[in-house]
């Protein structure tokens, strides 16, 4: 038996060079892998389009205009801007003839013209040939109108190839060329050759073919997003549609149909006379949501798989400007680490953007200041609209947000907006095996570099490298890294210190002469390249020691906060790049304390939650013990800086004293009282008795009357039928009130818990992080109570001050007051206190 398939490629799919239909042997998505040199060079065989970067003509069409122009023998159109930016214009180009070309054309603007006609119309008499090559047809119309972007008309006799055509968003077609094969009627039965073209989201479907000879190859066809309706709203978005009985090759082509606007990605229909169709699909991909909408009709395959490239083909204009100045106007992308591209080439509607590195952060030529893009220290924002920006980033980048659609790329490497940094991790494998450990404050993806013995979970890595690579995307920050052994790791392509990715550096700068120094931090820290490993400077549990001198400088990476900083010598300090006083670093707030001294001396106590100092105004007078402070001013003023909040104030004559916090005058009898409690009823039985004492000051508002007492830092009352409000200081330590069910308590205004007050510390127990169960048992010096992490129908339990339970998995957290006097457990599990790692199974 005769094959009766038409004369195709074999098994491999294939590049036509698009001259004379010639094979060039490479794959169209490998090709698009090719070194940027190499790519460029073969690129120079798509055709006779003009030098990238050549001058074009700009035709603006006017509000309401529909200009309409024609094309005939031997005739071109080439290197053209159609602007229809205005409302309800369009443009329509009617050709007919031979030799005929439409090169390097670009309709920039959707249509919102209410009409029903084609922007081309093209045919050729029998024997004829035209051209369309480098068009962008890729913002589409709205669906006022029932517009084609390119129309083969039923006269069409001879042969039309058009190559590297963008067309998108349109409602009547992508690229409707079947007409000729028509019986009904005095149809030409001209061919329509389409290469290395891309349709993208139009109604009815990409491309629609229907006569013998012509064929579709080296193109792509994707709908992935709304299409706009036709026919007064219709959505039916077909991949390919081949029509009108004709014999037409698909080769070498990506179709993904992933969208419910979706239909078949293949649909081949006989012609309206009975003429008998086929599609000849060889060496394609091809996929959709629903697999058995692949094909339709009369439809043959040969090496066809269903893992789609829906990559536009290289050639394809991705802008008006691109196509009518023939080439990407822009100049070439720059090469190195640390490229970071926001693009919307493929998309028809501008996009939004700001985003913020960990480390420094330079833009290339791409990025266009006169167009409102701009840089602020490492943080930068900016718009695209059918190109694209590109940054050079050191670190990772911590914040992305885009408003609009894009493409977003590192390195050329296609990322997410949710993970867009690179991380590798390698060693020599010399020795032992590396092992490494690292959680960051967004998500957290593995590679298929990533094998059975690394586990991820949620957003903390632990593995080991040993002569190989492990690799990962993720977002936000690293907010710690720790590992044993020697280790190379890239961030984002360049070569980082895994010391310098915890997210804060501490210098200490001498200033000539000697100075030792000694501080703490709150999470993680790794000493940087300043570190003298001799001895004289030591790494601590929390923190570290060591001395400077001659100029000389050390320096520290550290997560969580600097909790404390102690020196003896002249010495600079400088934290995250600012240089910060030594001697008041972790005090940031200051209170004076002054009177006018016409009377007697205004005497004062003072309480806060962090380290309190004097200042040099204070004297002999005034006492100091831990956190506390009393005194008198007379005449003067006594200042004092310290960390954390004011918890108690009191002054004794206020009406003579002048109180500042922070430079800013504030008034005495509300300093020390930042918080507030409400308790409330509804009245609807007997009163709610209520009593409780917080850590700090206490004060009544006006609600509070005479049925209601306070004694100190304690309260006690009773509410029905309304509220009684409290300011305070400190935390509440105490809190009981007789009828919990019907009472309301909102703490700084919000309703919280009334068993749950008075426990104002936390204690989460969690082991997300391993794959083996943990139990624990721990006591309280305190009051205890559960939370709702807490399960007690799995086992866990409180008896008075003490808990035990199991974490296996997930974690559970428990409010306490007082102190915890004992921490138990069995297995591996991360222990928070306030927050705070104390305990962590991963070190």
């Amino acid at each position: 038996m005769e094959d009766d398939r038409l004369p195709v490629a074999g098994a491999d799919r294939h590049e036509t060079n698009g001259i004379d239909g010639t094979t060039t042997g490479i794959d169209r998505r490998g090709y698009l892998k090719l070194a940027g040199g190499t790519a460029a060079s073969l690129a120079a065989l798509g055709g006779a389009g003009a030098a990238a970067g050549a001058e074009y003509e700009t035709i603006t069409l006017s509000r309401g205009e529909v200009r309409k122009e024609y094309l005939g023998d031997g005739e071109s159109f080439e290197n053209v801007l159609i602007d229809a930016t205005a409302d309800r214009c369009a443009y329509r180009l009617m050709v007919d003839g031979t030799d005929w070309t439409i090169r390097n054309v670009g309709l920039k603007g959707r249509i919102t013209n209410g009409g029903a006609q084609e922007i081309f119309n093209l045919s050729t008499p029998e024997g004829g040939s035209g051209l369309v090559e480098n068009v962008y047809l890729g913002d589409g119309a709205t669906e006022s109108g029932d517009w084609i972007p390119t129309f083969v008309s039923l006269e069409h006799a001879g042969t039309i190839t058009i190559r590297n055509v963008h067309t998108a968003h349109w409602p009547n077609n992508g690229l409707y060329a079947s007409a000729p094969g028509r019986g009904e009627r005095d149809n030409g039965d001209g061919a329509v050759r389409i290469e290395s073209s891309y349709a993208r989201n139009n109604n009815i479907d990409g491309f629609r073919l229907g006569t013998d000879g012509s064929y579709l190859r080296n193109s792509v066809v994707h709908v992935d997003s709304d299409v706009p309706d036709v026919f007064g709203g219709a959505e039916n978005a077909r991949g390919v549609w081949i029509k009108d009985g004709g014999r037409v090759a698909i080769e070498n082509c990506d179709i993904l149909i992933d969208h419910p606007d979706g239909s078949y990605c293949i649909r081949q229909d006989d012609g309206k006379d009975g003429d008998d169709g086929v599609a000849q699909v060889v060496d394609s991909e091809i996929a959709t949501t629903i697999e058995t909408r692949r094909f339709r009709g009369n439809v043959t395959t040969s090496n066809v798989g269903g893992d789609p490239d829906v990559t536009p083909p290289t050639g394809v204009p991705m802008s008006a400007e691109e196509a009518a100045s023939g080439g990407d106007p822009a100049d070439p992308e720059p090469e190195g680490p640390g490229l970071f591209t926001i693009s919307n080439r493929a998309y028809d509607q501008p996009a939004t953007y700001e985003f913020t590195v960990s480390g420094a952060l330079e833009p290339t030529d791409s990025v266009n200041f006169e167009s409102g893009d701009e840089i602020s220290g490492s943080s930068a924002q900016g718009q695209v609209n059918g190109g694209s920006d590109t940054y050079r980033v050191a670190g990772a980048i911590t914040d992305l947000r885009v408003d609009g659609s894009v493409d977003l790329s590192m390195d050329g490497e296609a990322v997410t907006a949710d993970a867009p940094n690179r991380f590798a991790i390698s060693d020599e494998g010399v020795g032992d095996p590396s092992e490494y450990r690292f959680t960051v404050s967004g998500a957290l993806e593995a590679t298929d570099s990533v094998n059975d013995n690394d586990e991820l979970s949620g957003s903390s890595a632990r593995g080991q490298v040993n002569g190989g690579t492990d690799a990962y995307r993720f977002g936000g920050g690293i907010e710690r890294f720790v590992h044993d052994g020697p280790l190379t790791v890239l961030l984002n392509g360049r070569e980082t210190d895994p010391a310098s990715m915890l997210p804060h550096e501490l210098r200490i700068q001498s200033t000539g002469d000697r100075a030792t120094y000694e501080f703490g931090v709150s999470g993680d820290i790794q000493p940087g390249p300043a570190f003298d490993p001799d001895g004289t400077d030591e790494l601590l549990d929390s923190g570290a020691r060591g001395f400077v001198g001659g100029g000389g400088a050390d320096n520290y990476y550290f997560s969580g906060d600097l909790t404390s900083f102690t020196r003896d010598g002249p010495l600079e300090l400088y934290l995250d790049g600012e240089r910060v006083d030594p001697d008041r670093f972790g005090l940031p707030h200051e209170l004076r304390i002054a009177d006018e001294g016409i009377g007697d001396p205004s005497e004062y106590r003072l309480t806060v939650s962090g380290a309190l100092a004097p200042t040099d105004s204070v004297n002999d007078n005034d006492e100091l013990s831990g956190s506390s402070a009393r005194g008198q001013v007379n005449g003067g003023s006594d200042a004092y800086r310290f960390g954390g909040e004011i918890t108690a104030f009191a002054v004794e004559n206020p009406d003579e004293t002048t109180v500042y916090l922070d430079g800013e005058r504030v008034d005495p009898d509300r300093l020390g009282l930042s918080r507030s409690i409400s308790i409330s009823d509804e009245g609807v039985g007997d009163p709610s008795e209520y009593q409780f004492t917080v850590s700090g000051g206490l004060g009544a508002t006006d609600s509070v009357n005479d049925n209601d007492e306070i004694d100190g830092s304690s309260a006690r009352g009773q509410v029905n039928g309304g509220s009684d409000a409290y300011r305070f200081g400190g935390e509440i330590t105490a809190f009981a009130v007789e009828n919990p069910d019907e009472t309301t308590v909102s703490v700084d205004g919000e309703r919280v818990d009334p068993g749950q007050l008075g426990l104002p510390h936390s204690i989460t127990i969690s082991n997300r992080a391993y794959d083996t169960p943990a139990t624990y048992r721990f006591e309280v010096s305190g009051d205890l109570g559960a939370t709702d992490s807490v399960n007690f129908e799995d086992g866990d339990e409180i008896s008075g001050s003490s808990a035990q339970g199991q974490v296996n998995g997930g974690s559970d957290t428990y409010r306490y007051s007082g102190d915890v006097t004992s921490f138990e457990n069995d297995g591996p599990l991360d222990v928070s206190v306030d927050g705070t790692v104390v305990q962590s199974s991963s070190e």
